[in-house]
């Protein structure tokens, strides 16, 4: 007799905990098309058992398409992303914020808002 496929799944505790704010959060657009930028930051640690899953990532306050976003790494890792296809003009200033979330969906915007936020001029290479 063949048995059916099946999924195990392991039920934890409650995770209410956002995971911290990622850190080293560092933009650089040498060497890229005009209007792009390279964005890279840590992965941050969970406080509660989830385990940080992914970010949220906003230019000028809107927020950048899923496309564009690199899944979490572990908790230290770097994570680097391409900033592309959002119309940026080139030398513009813009402001990015990154904020992680964590797989129970926890996120701390408070954090996001005061301690993750870089200021940089767009890539004007041709």
């Amino acid at each position: 007799k063949e048995s059916a496929p099946y999924l195990t799944v392991i039920v934890t505790g409650e995770d209410n905990q956002p995971p911290s704010a990622p850190t080293e959060l560092k933009a650089d657009a040498a060497d890229l098309p005009v209007g792009e930028a390279w964005l890279s930051w840590t992965t941050p640690k969970d406080q509660g058992d989830a385990g940080t899953a992914g970010f949220v990532v906003s230019v000028d306050g809107k927020d950048v398409p899923r496309y564009l976003i690199p899944d979490a790494k572990e908790a230290g890792e770097k994570v680097r992303m391409r900033l592309r296809d959002l119309g940026l003009t080139a030398g513009a200033k813009v402001k990015v914020s990154v904020k992680a979330i964590d797989g129970a969906g926890n996120a701390d915007d408070q954090l996001a808002r005061t301690r993750n936020r870089v200021v940089f001029f767009v890539g004007t290479n041709a």
